[in-house]
């Protein structure tokens, strides 16, 4: 086992991504990377040729899903109190929710928090769902430590760097995924759906446009007039050439683009520069780097779905706690 590296992968609808990252050094180096299209290969394939691509071979891991394998609620609660909310969410959700909430896993985050209450984004996932998932990771070696929502630590980390509010836009083939970070907390996470029309059309860029502008303005949370945010892109301007100049010019606010890889402490080994693609890794990339301690991310490897330590991980963790090597045997 590489004790040394970390792996980070993310799952989306149609792409298997991953990021084999050495923290050895000071810098966060990047010294494997793959993708593996899902489109004529299973998921459990697909991860597999990513791992041997990669070259994972055991160790700690961070997996990222898809919004759209999620839903999101924001709802407000009279209290402010982690535990309080944790035990509240579940009849909440049983009321919001088709599905039964002993079906669902669910967690949180606090976008706002006062005296009168909290403000949350909560996320659900089908458990049916989550567990076909981890059994696929788990049987093609793929045991991973956290479960995510990809695109949550990126926009966290995005509006700290910027030291404003921000909207993170993630475009995919078929779908946008859409995050508004405000006062340093996520407050808003949305799918957007594209039209396989419009592309065909020449309007993508038009048409993604006009769904920005409509979730801004429908959910109230940053203010199109006075332009008080940045919306920034995921990847180098030839990822999406033109789009930026564009999407200004529609909604009439700062547009950049943004690479996470060009940070100081951040490096790609020159093994892999050339198959490194800016865009999808990443955000990948961004599972394996710390966030400051105000901020908090979700993790939905979680009560029945807690990860288990194995024998040998147990045994380090104890050796390094001081216990005696006679007590281990």
């Amino acid at each position: 086992i590489m004790a040394d590296t970390v792996f980070c992968i993310e799952i989306t609808d149609d792409v298997v991504t991953g990021v084999l990252v050495d923290k050895r050094a000071k810098a966060t180096v990047v010294v494997g990377c793959a993708q593996a299209s899902l489109n004529k290969i299973p998921l459990e394939d697909g991860v597999a040729q990513v791992c041997q691509e990669a070259g994972f071979k055991g160790g700690i891991c961070h997996l990222a899903l898809g919004a759209e394998f999620f839903s999101f609620r924001n709802l407000s609660f009279p209290f402010s109190d982690r535990k309080k909310i944790a035990q509240t969410l579940p009849f909440e959700l049983e009321n919001l929710s088709p599905l039964e909430a002993d079906s669902l896993v669910a967690d949180f985050l606090i976008s706002e928090a006062g005296p009168e209450g909290a403000q949350i984004v909560a996320a659900t996932i089908e458990k049916e769902s989550l567990s076909a998932i981890l059994s696929t990771l788990i049987k093609a070696g793929v045991d991973p430590d956290t479960i995510e929502v990809g695109g949550v630590r990126t926009a966290l980390r995005l509006a700290d760097a910027l030291k404003e509010d921000c909207v993170l836009l993630d475009i995919r083939d078929t779908l946008a995924e859409l995050i508004i970070v405000s006062g340093g907390g996520i407050v808003l996470i949305r799918s957007l759906q594209l039209d396989p029309a419009a592309r065909e059309d020449g309007r993508q860029f038009e048409e993604l446009g006009r769904l920005v502008r409509q979730t801004l303005l429908v959910s109230r949370i940053v203010d199109l007039e006075n332009k008080d945010f940045t919306l920034c892109l995921i990847g180098d301007e030839t990822e999406h050439a033109g789009l930026a100049p564009q999407l200004s010019a529609q909604l009439g606010v700062k547009v950049r683009n943004y690479q996470l890889s060009d940070q100081r402490m951040i490096k790609i080994d020159s093994s892999v520069v050339r198959a490194y693609r800016f865009r999808q890794m990443d955000l990948v990339l961004a599972l394996a780097l710390k966030l400051k301690a105000r901020n908090r991310t979700y993790n939905f490897r979680r009560d029945e779905f807690k990860k288990r330590k194995s024998a040998p991980e147990l045994r380090t963790i104890l050796l390094r706690a001081g216990v005696p090597l006679a007590l281990l045997i």
